[in-house]
């Protein structure tokens, strides 16, 4: 009935997603009460330290390297 008048029928779940996706993102965040900038930053430093931690490097725990 709707598409016989012309009007767009878009269904929830697609028109939802960005919210969800947005959502998902926001509650990434929060997790470790951190803004949304610095997580590439954690990520990468995480990625980093494991990298170090392969190649038998290793730094004082307190160390501000990483």
């Amino acid at each position: 009935m709707l598409a016989e008048r012309g009007i767009l029928l878009i269904p929830d779940m697609l028109a939802n997603v960005g919210g969800v996706t947005v959502s998902y993102f926001e509650w990434l965040k929060n997790l470790d009460h951190i803004i949304t900038g610095r997580m590439t930053k954690k990520h990468t430093e995480k990625k980093n330290r494991q990298l170090i931690d392969m190649l038998g490097y290793k730094f004082p725990e307190n160390s501000p390297v990483m």
